[in-house]
């Protein structure tokens, strides 16, 4: 989740996932996780997955120095012992 706000507040670095002009940029950013905890005298075993795609826009207003973006993220999480 705080990736994604960090993401959704201005254009992320260069990479292969991000067209960057002075204009603004467009970034799409796939994610995946995967945790498997084994059972412990202390603790149940658990097991989560999951897979998230997010992205968004931000473009120049003009020359007046505002900026207009949004953002859009989706996860699928899937867990239990």
């Amino acid at each position: 989740g705080q990736q994604f706000a960090d993401s959704m507040m201005s254009c992320p670095k260069v990479s292969p996932g991000v067209e960057f002009s002075e204009e603004g940029c467009i970034w799409v950013k796939p994610g995946a996780r995967f945790l498997e905890l084994d059972a412990t005298s202390g603790n149940q075993a658990f097991e989560e997955r999951s897979v998230a795609l997010s992205g968004g826009f931000e473009v120049a207003v003009g020359e007046t120095g505002w900026r207009v973006g949004a953002a859009l993220s989706g996860e699928d999480v899937q867990g239990g012992a």
